[in-house]
């Protein structure tokens, strides 16, 4: 568990060490190194750090137990692993921590049941175990735990009875029990707590909430009953048989599934074979003649990622709709593969990898941008003079299909639109090991960086709103303005890949992205935009990004923008991570607009454009994702009013349907040359 910047021999609290905090002593006070992709174990060294208050290592890849030895960490107040590969189960020891007031493990593969021991934790306000593999029932000793604020044992195979006496938590405000086989009574006041209480799939609780059975009278004089009377066991055995038939139709259902899914990976893996050979002959991957002239689009910039972590909100949405809407990694490929990618004859010109080289002083640290795990991006200057970003990707799908791996790279040559990065070229090493994306160069900067960079660059209102319809636009386009198969999910839009120009225009940077970089790379963008904020809910079961995933990021960011906040921040007075959405919603109920809009615009605005913006924002973050609108309709009401703020209507695709054609689009698409692309390379 090392950081790459970390110097070696260093002092840990000499500033050398990103991610360590602390405090005037020279003592170690906080470890924050969430969504840095770290793998390995939870060192035990690390309960040497006696004066550790916060351990923030969510959203990486760490796996391995949880060390009982932290339970001598006496001053730790937070405890952040959730979403990782943790497994094991929960240590007792923990309940010996003193100060604990948030214990996040939930994402994880943890096994066991609860430990009756956390009952002890008298100072914890937040406690998540959701989405590992618990049994067993809820301890009654959690009903000591005075000062809960939020409860989340969520999709686990939990059964039993919620313990009566957790009724006594005047403290609650949000409790998720859902997806577990628990049974029998809820208690009543968890029905009206202020952010919550979500239940859904376990068909044996009974109480006064929606599509929830009432509980039958002799319930509670049956659960004191010394001896179980024939009936009663008769019932139990009921339930049993029920719980067991649902398992293995669970196990059937799921071993079904995964025959489906290997006869198709291979059915997949043979189709690449052919079309492999099909176009062996094909091998260089060239650029076309340059006639841009000194045309200078804008894109890829250098601001840097801020990593904060959170947990998804929302009940459990209804996933019948899902059908929708696509998911790029399904996406055909038989309109381009069948005329076939374009012949070196067909081209004017090559560049090779090393012009990008000497564009970028060969990958030098001094043009290096940013870098992760995965990918990196580098500014660079080509020949002709044109200043470029290069992102290089060092883990693509191109050795699992070059074929498919073409097509993707074709898509992004044909998508064209004034709120969209422009895509330049590309080329990639022997063997596709790595590749290099060219983009051009925007150098005001991402969203990330303007709203939340040091500086702060103050935006004004009217900027903001123009922010959030060119967002809108580009995202439409995306999803609607191409034809089919070019049609795509941007699967990784949040506030660093919105860049702004030099008028302050939005173009959306990174999308089509997701059939170019491999699988895992994929993964680890999710986790962040989860660890963000931006991910929507239905992710975390369905492990796909659609249409509605796109547009729930969208909602987030125009959240953003009004408040000025992330998507998930940090409350000092409350010492808890708090979302956005659960924040304003209620204000917006109550008309309290000027509350929730970012104090740095001051009486600088429109409070009917911020009611209006927010009430979209709050439709598109809606947990059904079928509730949430489609970005044309969100364009369309984003230019209805001209109160919001003085702008002009004006268009956001290639072509609009005739009036009363009821489609958007007439059919017809730009043409598109290839002297159009600046370069392709091999």
């Amino acid at each position: 568990m090392v950081l790459m910047s970390w110097q070696a021999g260093a002092q840990p609290c000499s500033g050398a060490f990103e991610g360590v905090l602390c405090d005037t002593a020279g003592r170690v006070t906080n470890i924050s190194l969430q969504g840095r992709s770290l793998t390995g174990f939870i060192p035990d060294a690390l309960a040497e750090l006696s004066a550790l208050t916060g351990v923030f290592l969510h959203f990486n890849d760490l796996r391995g137990g949880i060390p009982p030895s932290l339970s001598t960490l006496t001053n730790l107040t937070d405890l952040y692993l959730n979403w990782n590969l943790l497994s094991g189960p929960i240590p007792p020891q923990l309940g010996q921590l003193p100060s604990l007031q948030a214990l996040e493990l939930g994402s994880n593969k943890l096994e066991g049941g609860i430990p009756a021991e956390l009952g002890a934790l008298s100072n914890l306000e937040t406690l998540a175990i959701n989405a590992n593999n618990l049994n067993g029932t809820m301890p009654a000793s959690l009903s000591n735990l005075t000062m809960l604020t939020r409860l989340d044992v969520s999709n686990n195979t939990l059964t039993g009875t919620i313990p009566e006496s957790m009724a006594n938590l005047s403290n609650l405000v949000f409790v998720d029990v859902s997806h577990n086989f628990l049974s029998g009574p809820v208690p009543a006041g968890w029905f009206g707590l202020k952010q919550g209480f979500r239940y859904g799939n376990n068909t044996g609780l009974c109480g006064t909430g929606a599509n929830m059975s009432a509980c039958p009278s002799q319930v509670s004089s049956s659960l004191v009953s010394p001896t179980p009377s024939p009936s009663d066991s008769s019932q139990k055995l009921k339930s049993i048989m029920s719980i067991a038939t649902a398992i293995v139709f669970a196990i059937g259902g799921s071993a079904f599934l995964i025959l489906v899914f290997i006869c198709l990976r291979r059915r997949n893996a043979k189709l690449r074979q052919q079309a492999y050979e099909s176009n062996s002959d094909i091998k260089a991957v060239v650029k076309p003649e340059n006639k841009v002239g000194s045309e200078k689009a804008e894109s890829i910039s250098g601001s840097g990622k801020s990593q904060h972590g959170g947990s998804f909100h929302g009940s459990t949405p209804d996933f019948s709709i899902l059908g929708r809407s696509r998911v790029m990694s399904d996406r055909s490929t038989s309109t381009i593969a069948s005329r076939g990618i374009p012949s070196p004859a067909e081209w004017s010109s090559w560049i090779h990898l090393g012009e990008l080289e000497t564009a970028t002083n060969y990958f030098s640290e001094k043009n290096l941008l940013r870098k992760n795990s995965y990918t990196a991006v580098y500014k660079g200057t080509l020949r002709d003079g044109t200043v470029v970003a290069v992102k290089a990707i060092y883990n693509t799908r191109f050795a699992f299909g070059e074929q498919d791996f073409q097509t993707a790279i074709e898509a992004l040559m044909q998508v064209k639109h004034e709120n969209l990065v422009k895509f330049l070229g590309f080329c990639c090493s022997k063997g596709g090991s790595e590749c290099f994306l060219v983009y051009s160069f925007i150098p005001d900067g991402s969203l990330e960086y303007h709203l939340h960079g040091r500086k702060e660059v103050s935006m004004n209102w009217r900027q903001r709103v123009n922010i959030i319809r060119g967002i809108a636009k580009g995202l439409a386009h995306l999803h609607e303005g191409l034809t089919e198969p070019l049609t795509m999910v941007h699967q990784n839009l949040w506030a660093g890949n919105v860049l702004l120009d030099k008028q302050g225009n939005a173009l959306l940077a990174d999308y089509g992205l997701s059939d170019i970089v491999a699988e895992e790379v994929m993964y680890a963008t999710h986790k962040t935009l989860a660890a963000l904020g931006y991910l929507a809910p239905e992710y975390a079961f369905t492990g796909q990004s659609t249409e509605d995933s796109d547009i729930y990021a969208f909602g987030a960011l125009v959240l953003e923008l009004l408040t000025g906040h992330r998507p998930v921040f940090f409350t000092p007075a409350s010492r808890t991570l708090v979302s956005t959405v659960t924040w304003v919603k209620p204000l917006l109920d109550l008309g309290k607009v000027r509350e929730f809009v970012d104090p740095k615009l001051g009486s600088s605005f429109s409070l009917a454009g911020a009611a209006g913006l927010a009430h979209i924002a709050m439709q598109c973050v809606a947990d059904d994702p079928g509730a949430r609108p489609n970005m044309v309709d969100v364009v369309r009401r984003l230019h209805a009013s001209e109160a919001w703020a003085d702008m002009a209507i004006d268009s956001f695709l290639f072509t609009a349907g005739t009036p009363g054609s009821g489609n958007l689009y007439s059919g017809r698409q730009p043409s598109f040359s290839h002297s159009d692309m600046l370069h392709q390379c091999r």
